[in-house]
């Protein structure tokens, strides 16, 4: 995804470093002094500012409990199956399923393991098997590099990210992967996009080195949520592409969005997720139009529809 932002936040993070004179994280009082420049930033390229992402209704803070998750599947289709060299016994065939995806191109090895569990602990790491199985098995989309040729692994700061933007999303888009096992994985340094070779991020779901190197979280976590926007639009039916919404994109929400239609689709959807107060008082049909079409009724508007 290109953005004159991710320039102008990375020159407004280089200059909090230099004022605390290291490597880590500004003092809490430089981040207070540049949070009113950030957000004016973000506002003239994007529809959401970082405060009012932060602050949006029902947003979430922290990474999800995906062992309490994998606990829910219970009974159901359990098996016994060998996949990869692993012998696994009576296990959820969502898992199952989702481990074969995740190690699509590794070598078969041999291992004591008899749960999924155990195998992408072996495999990936503690905890970055279990984050993996989690997004593939609840979400949809895999973010192993052992899936797809040139990409590389994922850190854990990154995979948070994913995890809690995908936290964001109402229960029913909770898998949005399409077909099940849609790509969302980091490219091999060095590699760029086709479209773009300034993109950060598309809606293939590939990341690339700008993504990576981001200084902060909102820039990572508002990118993927956008790209989001564009699954959601096709799994409603190509949304952003309908006579409908064409009708309504003469009233703008974003210098990003003015790109063309699909552009101004996810990021009127962004805005409706995270600042759903000013999109219902900027653009009133747009928002009625995302609470019909693409939220089924949904609205981020108080506390009490958080459940």
């Amino acid at each position: 995804m290109r953005t004159l932002l991710l320039t102008l936040l990375l020159s407004f993070s280089a200059h909090a470093f230099e004022i605390c004179g290291t490597a880590g994280s500004p003092a809490p009082s430089v981040i207070d002094d540049l949070t009113p420049a950030m957000d004016a930033v973000a506002l003239m390229w994007w529809s959401v500012s970082p405060t009012q992402y932060e602050n949006a209704v029902c947003k979430a803070h922290d990474v999800p409990d995906y062992d309490a998750w994998f606990g829910t599947l219970g009974n159901e289709g359990r098996r016994d199956k060998r996949i990869h060299g692993f012998r696994f016994e009576d296990q959820p065939k969502t898992l199952l399923d989702a481990f074969k995806d995740l190690t699509k191109n590794m070598e078969d090895r041999q291992s004591s393991c008899t749960n999924v569990l155990c195998a992408v602990d072996e495999v990936f790491g503690t905890p970055a098997g279990r984050k993996l199985l989690y997004i593939r098995a609840r979400h949809g989309y895999n973010s192993s590099h052992l899936a797809f040729q040139n990409t590389r692994p994922l850190t854990e700061t990154e995979l948070n990210d994913i995890l809690i933007t995908l936290s964001d999303l109402p229960p029913d888009m909770m898998n949005i992967g399409r077909g099940g096992n849609q790509r969302m994985a980091m490219a091999a340094q060095g590699v760029v996009s086709s479209n773009n070779p300034l993109a950060s991020a598309d809606a293939a779901i590939t990341f690339y080195d700008r993504w990576r190197t981001s200084p902060d979280p909102f820039n990572r976590r508002y990118g993927l949520f956008h790209e989001f926007g564009h699954n959601i639009s096709e799994i409603r039916g190509n949304l952003d592409d309908s006579s409908e919404w064409r009708a309504l994109t003469s009233c703008q929400v974003s210098t990003y969005g003015n790109t063309n239609n699909k552009e101004d689709f996810t990021e009127s959807l962004v805005m409706y997720r995270f600042n759903g107060r000013g999109l219902q008082a900027k653009c009133p049909e747009k928002y009625a139009f995302l609470k019909a079409r693409a939220f089924l009724g949904r609205e981020y508007l108080d506390e009490s529809q958080c459940n």
